[in-house]
């Protein structure tokens, strides 16, 4: 089930690259957001799932860490700028 999700997501990622370089140059933007839990060691990954569940596949996040902040976890990703 991840491994068709996974699938899908890169697909969307692909088509929309592709559709949005006909539109013209895509800017991303950082973004950071607290969130409960700890990191773990796919704490970046786990980041990147979040901001995609929160932003939908247009935001196309990249880039994403992760940083323990006291019994909190610290997300950052770069996303699509929004105008």
């Amino acid at each position: 089930m991840m491994k068709n999700l996974a699938v899908i997501l890169m697909l969307s990622f692909v088509l929309l690259a592709l559709f949005s370089q006909t539109q013209g140059q895509i800017k991303f933007c950082p973004k950071q957001e607290k969130l409960p839990g700890t990191c773990g060691q796919n704490g970046g990954y786990q980041c990147f799932l979040d901001f995609l569940a929160e932003l939908g596949a247009s935001a196309m996040p990249q880039h994403c860490t992760c940083h323990d902040v006291h019994n909190q976890r610290l997300c950052k990703c770069d996303v699509v700028c929004q105008h």
